[in-house]
């Protein structure tokens, strides 16, 4: 008996020490089947990281299991690193996965303990519109969204991602947003505003909020001049004395 166990211990750690991309389909079932099922949140963890680096990532019985921890599990840590992989996967679905956890999250109004997932699920809308997996209408409901995070959430980090995700939409509506976020005390929230701005209309303002609103009250279609080929929005990394210099 004690053999058995040992030799099981050992194709364990023998299966975790094999290179994520050589894992074979019936290890990837076990991945799932720890990932779904495991009472250790580590372990769910650690199974969707070690998902999220084999071949079989694309697979549809994967991208299924990601869309159930994302959603479901009782860890906001698995959740999380789970829509990154998720997102990892440019799978479409994980856009609409990222709008239902986002949209889920506003209605219940921006747990506070959910903020990674929440995060997790933004950038993967930025990146679904960025890299053209859905277009930036199919996801429309998402400005309404990240305004209400833009204005209530107590996590900078979220709001941060919220203004970027907002370059990546020619709406009004995410001008306003956006022009509003300037007047926050937290320089980076006005700096990453700024950005999305440009992004959106080619125009610069230097966070002037005010001059803002009279370029965008001014101008008929205030995103005709916006540049053709601007790079995938990316957040910039600075050190807290960067940000206070």
């Amino acid at each position: 008996m004690l053999g058995a166990l040992a030799s099981v211990g050992c194709a364990d750690k023998f299966r975790d020490r094999k290179p994520a991309m050589m894992l074979s389909d019936s290890d990837v079932d076990q991945y799932i089947a720890i990932a779904t099922n495991d009472p250790s949140a580590d372990e769910r963890r650690g199974a969707v990281k070690r998902l999220g680096k084999s071949k079989q990532l694309t697979d549809q019985s994967v991208i299924e299991t990601l869309i159930d921890v994302a959603t479901t599990d009782e860890s906001a840590p698995v959740r999380a690193t789970a829509m990154l992989v998720l997102d990892q996967s440019e799978s479409p679905q994980a856009c609409d996965a990222a709008l239902a956890i986002l949209r889920e999250d506003t209605q219940q109004k921006l747990p506070v303990d959910n903020d990674s997932v929440r995060s997790a699920a933004i950038k993967t809308i930025r990146h679904c519109v960025d890299e053209n997996r859905a277009a930036a209408e199919e996801l429309a409901s998402s400005v309404a969204l990240a305004g209400e995070v833009v204005e209530k959430d107590r996590s900078r980090h979220v709001r941060l991602e919220a203004v970027r995700m907002l370059g990546c939409f020619p709406k009004r509506e995410a001008l306003d947003v956006l022009i509003s976020a300037l007047s926050q005390r937290d320089f980076g929230i006005c700096y990453e505003a700024e950005k999305s701005l440009h992004r959106l209309t080619g125009e610069s303002y230097d966070c002037n909020a005010d001059d803002w609103r009279i370029f965008v009250s001014g101008t008929a279609n205030p995103f005709a001049n916006a540049p053709e080929d601007m790079p995938q929005q990316t957040a910039d990394k600075r050190s807290w004395f960067d940000w206070n210099r």
